[in-house]
């Protein structure tokens, strides 16, 4: 009986142990879980906001393009109005003799101011009106209209043609339209 009795104290002392063991064993489980769970919702909570921020940045950098874009295709337009400007300038200067008659002597009266002129270059169209003038001799150049005034030596010249403003017209636009682009 007494080694009933120990066997049995030893029996009982082991199961005490074991669910001492099956308790703690239990509470590090539900301790894991939590903690588990815990990094869990942490990690999807931070994924969510890099996933929103990333999002965000997606979105602005899409507008950011479309207006671009939307810029880009405006000034485009606008350089093709003023291509089709330049082009009706060009084409009204062409027509307009009486007026090219006036604008011719206002250039010349311009050029005497920086040169004394010997030789006038105009396009072929236009030498007829300057042959008119005393004291030049007239050439022709390629150019549009208006007039190139060389001094006697040749070694001055003041470029008034027509080619020149528009150029530098259009340059002075485009450069502004590559500015607004930047």
């Amino acid at each position: 009986m007494a080694l009933d009795h120990v066997r049995q104290e030893i029996l009982a002392q082991a199961k005490r142990e074991a669910a001492k063991i099956r308790q703690a064993a239990t509470a590090e489980i539900a301790e894991i879980r939590r903690t588990a769970t815990q990094r869990v919702a942490e990690y999807r909570a931070q994924a969510e906001a890099e996933h929103a921020i990333i999002r965000d940045q997606l979105e602005k950098q899409e507008l950011a393009s479309a207006r671009f874009e939307a810029k880009k295709l405006q000034l485009n337009a606008r350089r093709a109005m003023i291509e089709q400007v330049f082009t009706a300038v060009r084409a009204r200067l062409a027509t307009d003799r009486q007026k090219q008659q006036e604008l011719l002597v206002k250039l010349r009266d311009s050029a005497e101011k920086e040169i004394a002129i010997h030789t006038v270059y105009v396009n072929a169209r236009d030498a007829d009106i300057v042959r008119k003038w005393k004291g030049v001799s007239v050439k022709s150049a390629p150019i549009l209209g208006g007039l190139i005034a060389a001094n006697a030596e040749n070694t001055l010249r003041v470029d008034y043609s027509y080619d020149l403003f528009l150029e530098q017209l259009r340059e002075r636009e485009l450069a502004t339209i590559a500015k607004e682009l930047s």
